[in-house]
């Protein structure tokens, strides 16, 4: 039945399905996808499973199981897709571990997909959606993380599991994520989430020692081609002062992205993820020298 339907109006079901439980469910398990042609074999058999779905974008999609049984059914017929060819998983989230940590048979799933993509294609543009798996990462498969080589998530703040740990000693923590990864490349802040997630947050009191000391840190590391930062919202107001301290750092692989789009929501966030997405534009390839 779904294998006939269009795109447009598979996605149409998708997000129908995402406006109903935005708000209640919210948890991502897997997303995969960036191409049209994944929504034929995806679609139909999560539906079939009475699967919540959400998304971040047209093309990426997120499932949000019931119940852990769902999830093992999810896990084994992703791991078939990724074995037969038919999908390649461009995203993670390190999150989806910690529910199944406790699941042998799940667990195994996933690390098969882990080990099918090394086969096939790295998992080379992971999007993590914070980075502060220092922690989560604990529960991930070790072959899930020995091809990735680059990450993208949110600039650690107050709200950050490791904030703690982050703000005391961000040369640790550094150390610790190069060690965890050990073919990342690339490195890229989303400094956004706080502008719009907490109502009460004063841009102004951006920690910019923090900040400088994280670049200094980072500028050890000679096998890190590229840091890059996205501004948007909020922190567009501070770009002349980030950038000063790059200048002072004198680290040429740091690299930003301006992003001066209305960002007031995560909805709008989530809509220009999907532009972006279209037209093929990420922090890789919009971010520049200062």
């Amino acid at each position: 039945m779904f294998d006939s339907l269009p795109v447009e109006l598979a996605v149409h079901i998708v997000q129908i399905c995402a406006y109903r439980f935005r708000h209640t469910h919210r948890s991502t398990v897997v997303s995969l996808a960036r191409t049209s042609s994944y929504i034929y074999t995806l679609v139909a058999p999560i539906i079939y499973e009475s699967i919540i779905l959400t998304t971040t974008n047209v093309h990426a999609f997120s499932v949000t199981p019931q119940n852990d049984q769902t999830l093992e059914r999810v896990c084994k017929h992703v791991l078939n897709l990724c074995v037969s060819g038919d999908v390649k998983i461009d995203s993670l989230n390190v999150r989806m571990f910690s529910r199944v940590r406790a699941m042998q048979s799940t667990t195994d799933a996933l690390r098969s997909i882990a080990l099918a993509q090394g086969e096939k294609c790295a998992l080379e543009d992971v999007q993590i959606a914070h980075i502060d798996f220092v922690t989560g990462t604990r529960t991930v498969p070790s072959p899930a993380l020995c091809n990735i080589t680059r990450i993208f998530g949110f600039y650690p703040n107050m709200q950050s599991d490791f904030y703690s740990d982050f703000l005391d000693d961000p040369s640790r923590w550094a150390r610790r994520l190069l060690d965890l990864l050990p073919k990342l490349t690339h490195i890229g802040f989303n400094m956004l989430h706080s502008s719009y997630r907490r109502d009460n947050q004063d841009v102004s009191a951006f920690d910019v020692d923090l900040y400088e000391r994280l670049l200094r840190t980072t500028q050890q590391y000679n096998r890190l081609r590229m840091i890059a930062f996205r501004l948007a919202g909020m922190f567009l107001s501070r770009a002349e002062d980030l950038m000063a301290v790059v200048g002072r750092v004198g680290d040429s692989r740091v690299r930003f992205w301006c992003d001066s789009r209305v960002v007031k929501t995560w909805e709008d966030d989530e809509h220009l993820c999907t532009d972006d997405v279209r037209h093929e534009r990420s922090i890789w390839t919009e971010a520049r020298l200062t």
